[in-house]
């Protein structure tokens, strides 16, 4: 199966969801999948949201057997990922919305998540807590567990 594993900048970055997004490719490549970055260029929040108007946006997510999206990139991909030609797996790390922000802000991120979690097929999530956020904003299909346990199992979702 050809997967494309959505990220912003680059899946070399050195933060811990980079980490466990490199995991998670690793994990699909030895379970025997061909998986490929789509990278996204780093934007501001609100500059993020114009990459649902961008055609090489939606572009970028065509080809592949699936998508798996790391959930940060949400801004950009909330008003495309929907129309993806292959079903989407989001990876959870946590939700922006529920970080502490001026309330009319946080209820912006909740929107854009909201919209790109209802969009997506199911949700990878990292812990309990981040599921029980997930299913808060839609109801999709979830799973909780570490990127190389839970690899075999949640592709089930792209048939």
């Amino acid at each position: 199966m050809r997967v494309g594993i959505v990220v912003y900048g680059d899946l070399g970055g050195t933060s811990g969801g980079f980490r466990y997004d490199r995991r998670l490719a690793a994990a699909l490549r030895d379970a025997g999948h061909d998986v490929e970055p789509v990278e996204l260029p780093w934007r501001s929040w609100g500059r993020a949201l114009a990459h649902n108007l961008s055609p090489g946006v939606h572009r970028s997510l065509r080809g592949y057997d699936l998508l798996v999206v790391d959930e940060l990139c949400h801004p950009s991909l909330a008003g495309v990922v929907g129309r993806a030609d292959a079903p989407t797996v989001a990876v959870v790390h946590h939700l922006r919305s529920r970080e502490r922000h001026p309330r009319p802000l946080r209820a912006a991120y909740r929107a854009v998540e909201r919209r790109f979690l209802r969009a997506v097929d199911a949700a990878l999530c990292v812990s309990e807590a981040t599921r029980d956020d997930v299913r808060a904003l839609a109801s999709v299909p979830t799973a909780v567990g570490d990127c190389r346990g839970t690899a075999g199992d949640w592709t089930r979702w792209a048939h």
